[in-house]
Formats: C-alpha cells, sequence, structure tokens
C-alpha cells in the first residue's frame, strides 16, 4: 500500500482551489529561498496533500512541515 492509499477520505469542499492556492504559495517560498525545482514540487505536493487530508479549510501544519 502506498501512501496515497492510507490517507483517510475528508470532506473535499474548497479543497482544490486552497490546493491550488497553498501550492503557490509554497513555489514562491521555495524560489526565494533558491532551493531547487525537484525540491520545491516536492514540498508543494506534500504541503497540498497534507492540507486536503485534513478537515476544515486552514489546518495547522505539524513540526515537520513547518520545518522543511
Amino acid at each position: 500500500m502506498n501512501d496515497l492509499q492510507s490517507l483517510e477520505s475528508v470532506s473535499c469542499v474548497g479543497k482544490d482551489e486552497l490546493g491550488l492556492r497553498l501550492r503557490e504559495k509554497v513555489w514562491g517560498m521555495g524560489l526565494l529561498k533558491g532551493w531547487p525545482l525537484n525540491k520545491v514540487n516536492s514540498f508543494a505536493n506534500i504541503v497540498a496533500a497534507f492540507v486536503c487530508s485534513q478537515k476544515g479549510a486552514t489546518p495547522n501544519l505539524p513540526v515537520n512541515l513547518v520545518a522543511y
């Protein structure tokens, strides 16, 4: 079983737009920090996947994502 298969399904209302906006913000942050594109893309995907797997519109990011 891969990580995507183990995610619990939650309400996705508005999550598509939120995920897109988060990816844009994370991309900007990573590029400003001088990260290579593969790291920027990987982190953007991880953050969007986390948020879309949580209840509510603005979940708190866990420490491991804040310190990425």
